[in-house]
């Protein structure tokens, strides 16, 4: 059964709503509800250095993501995509076996 763990905000005063998807290492995966455009997407805050370019488009297997930078704080954005939902399952089903973030970027690039 697939877990909803996106939230709407009906009233739209949030552009984006964020809900942190609950994980036995408690890594900062959320699941990221675009509410203007009532779309799907998931975040992962980046405290480490990586080799992702900020502010560059990425794309695989139909899936857009970068690595956006604000106030010294990076963080990788998977865009809205119609496979978001099975996405997030194979990473949820995968995440707790990662040690460190850097795993979970690399499970998220690679289940892509």
């Amino acid at each position: 059964m697939q877990q909803d763990y996106w939230i709407k905000d009906q009233t739209r005063k949030e552009t984006i709503t964020k809900t942190l998807i609950p994980n036995l290492r408690n890594f900062e995966l959320f699941a990221t509800y675009y509410n203007l455009i009532d779309k799907k997407g998931l975040s992962f805050p980046l405290s480490f250095d990586n080799e992702l370019i900020v502010n560059k488009i990425y794309q695989k297997n139909l899936y857009n993501y970068f690595v956006l930078e604000h106030n010294g704080l990076k963080e990788l954005y998977i865009l809205p995509n119609e496979n978001i939902t099975e996405l997030t399952e194979k990473i949820v089903s995968k995440i707790d076996d990662c040690c460190c973030e850097n795993e979970v970027v690399d499970l998220l690039i690679t289940e892509m």
